[in-house]
């Protein structure tokens, strides 16, 4: 993603797997969310994010990360806080049910997760993660008046 003044960040997922003291790893490519954390405004004031830990793969009671009832999402102060450097947890969901930020949200809830991966269920059609809001706007938990 890119803006006209000449910031541009891009996105890879980079897997890497200890196996009898060898290392071997895989670069994936990637597209950012446009809303939160990786909106191109703070990957600018904060000069990108890297995250980096351990890898959880979708959980089997809810693969989309669509099951989580409202009520426990109000209280996210901490959702707009980027993530430490290492030690941290990202979660693969599936893509489908709900929206991309209830996901986002939702894995923040169950498994504390500071990134998630969303699996395209769909192999010949791309998407933009985005959050539309009702008014057809798109913006995000995290922006600033």
């Amino acid at each position: 993603i890119a803006d006209m003044n000449s910031h541009s960040y891009s996105c890879s997922v980079i897997l890497t797997r200890l196996e009898s003291r060898n290392y071997t790893s895989a670069r994936f490519p990637c597209s950012p969310a446009l809303f939160g954390k990786a909106r191109l405004e703070s990957l600018v004031e904060n000069g990108g994010i890297i995250v980096e830990g351990s890898l959880n793969a979708p959980r089997k009671d809810d693969e989309t990360g669509c099951d989580v009832s409202e009520n426990n999402l109000d209280n996210l102060e901490d959702f707009c806080v980027l993530p430490s450097p290492s030690n941290s947890t990202v979660q693969m969901v599936e893509r489908g049910k709900c929206n991309f930020l209830r996901k986002a949200k939702n894995q923040r809830v169950i498994v504390n997760a500071d990134a998630i991966i969303v699996i395209n269920s769909e192999p010949h059609e791309l998407f933009v993660m985005a959050n539309e809001m009702p008014s057809g706007q798109l913006e995000g938990p995290c922006t600033s008046d």
